[in-house]
This record gives structure tokens, C-alpha cells and sequence, in this order.
């Protein structure tokens, strides 16, 4: 009787074992993906990243310090520390630019001479909204626009339908200098400015009250009581050109 008790026993024991390996166990598996908004150790975008349920925001350490969070090989997020040659403000290492035509992100933050530029939100129409050192403005699409001293124009937008990827193409300027497309005219205390040729790299030529006038990259004319400066050749279409001696640049 001892014995058949035992043999029950054993194949009871058996049967629960089999029952149990058919089990998954799935209370402690963990979350193996993870994402990253600014796609890795991108110090001038700032970025999320999340794993496991959690999500932890790119942040300034210091003055120019920046923690930068990314997707590690183990899809973990993990923590770079990145020194900035600027400054760290938001997140973002400050990128340092200079007058000219710039594509921009939501939460790009920029430094151009002496003026901290934020781009705080892009709408689903394309309009910017920037804080200029704590002056708020918004720019609409094709919109010119003059906040705190410097002079934005909303060029044009792309990838407007997805939240995360607009971009904007946006001249910075400050308020005497002029994004000129060739054969465009300006009118400037009764002087009438047309660019006439463009010569990349060097030099542009301007028709100024119908006389031609060439100006090289970085050199300066006085012209009708006018001090121009061919500030840069964008393209073979498009130059910035400063209309006074206020030499905003570095």
C-alpha cells in the first residue's frame, strides 16, 4: 500500500511539473524598446528619450554642460555629458549663427551676437513662435517681422503634418541688412538698390539710380551717402547686403 502511494505521489509530482513548464511566466518582462526624439547625441536639438515605461528629457548640468540622453545598445536610456562651446540653455547646447538663412526645429534655441533666439512651437500652419531674449512674436508664413532688433522672415515650411519633423526656412537679419533675390529692387532714402549679378564667391553687382556698382564678399562702398556691405552670397539667386556702417557681425 506504502509503495502504491508513493508511485501515485511520484506521477502527481510529474504531472505538475509538466503543467508548470507549459506556463509563461511574463510578470517581470521588461520593455525592451526605446526612442530618442533628437535621434541620439544631437547636443543642439533637444530630445526625449524613453524606455521601460520612463522618460527622461535632455537637461542642462550646468552653465555649459548639457546631459544628453540616448538609446544605449542594450535599449536602455543612458546619460552623455556633453561640454558646450556656447552655452547650455533648455536642454540645448546654444548653437551660435550668424545673419543669413537658417532651417529651423521646434525648441532650437540660437545665439546670434548678443541676442538669445527660441524656437518655441511651429503650428500646423507653418507660423513661428520665437522668444527673442524674452520678447515673444509670432511669424507667419511669407510674414516679415521685427522682434527686439532683429528681423525674421518666415521663407517657407515643410513636413508640417508631422509634429515632431517641421522645419522652417527662416532668414535672420538684423534691421539694415536685406535678403535681395536677383533682379529684386529695395528703395532706401530715395535710392533705389537692384541686384543685378551675382558672381559666387566673390562678388555681386548692384545697380544703384542706374549706375552699376561691383562689391566683393565683406567689402563695403559708399554709395549716395549709403555705406553697402556685401555681408554674404547665399546661392546663385540670393545675397544679404547691409545698407548702413551698423556692422552687427563678428
Amino acid at each position: 500500500m506504502e509503495n502504491k502511494n508513493l508511485i501515485i505521489s511520484a506521477i502527481l509530482i510529474v504531472a505538475v511539473l509538466g503543467f508548470i513548464s507549459n506556463i509563461k511566466i511574463t510578470g517581470y518582462v521588461t520593455d525592451t524598446t526605446c526612442t530618442d526624439s533628437d535621434e541620439g547625441k544631437n547636443s543642439e536639438k533637444f530630445g526625449i528619450c524613453e524606455s521601460g515605461g520612463f522618460e527622461y528629457k535632455d537637461s542642462c548640468l550646468g552653465n555649459n554642460l548639457l546631459a544628453e540622453r540616448y538609446c544605449d545598445s542594450k535599449k536602455n536610456c543612458a546619460a552623455a555629458s556633453i561640454h558646450c562651446s556656447t552655452k547650455c540653455v533648455e536642454g540645448v547646447c546654444v548653437k551660435e549663427i550668424n545673419v543669413g538663412v537658417h532651417t529651423v526645429h521646434a525648441k532650437d534655441i540660437y545665439s546670434i551676437s548678443d541676442s538669445l533666439i527660441k524656437v518655441n512651437e511651429i503650428t500646423e500652419s507653418g507660423s513661428l513662435i520665437l522668444d527673442v531674449n524674452g520678447v515673444l512674436g509670432t511669424v507667419e508664413v511669407e510674414e516679415t517681422r521685427l522682434i527686439d532688433n532683429i528681423k525674421f522672415e518666415n521663407l517657407n515650411t515643410s513636413n508640417l503634418d508631422d509634429a515632431s519633423a517641421r522645419e522652417v526656412s527662416l532668414s535672420i537679419l538684423f534691421p539694415t541688412y536685406y535678403l535681395l533675390s536677383l533682379n529684386e529692387s529695395i528703395t532706401i532714402d530715395q535710392n533705389v538698390i537692384i541686384l543685378k549679378q551675382i558672381n559666387p564667391p566673390r562678388d555681386i553687382i548692384l545697380n544703384i539710380n542706374d549706375d552699376d556698382y561691383e562689391i566683393k564678399t565683406r567689402m563695403s562702398k559708399t554709395i549716395n551717402s549709403l555705406i553697402i556691405t556685401n555681408v554674404d552670397i547665399i546661392n546663385d539667386n540670393e545675397v544679404i547686403i547691409n545698407t548702413n556702417n551698423e556692422n552687427y557681425l563678428k
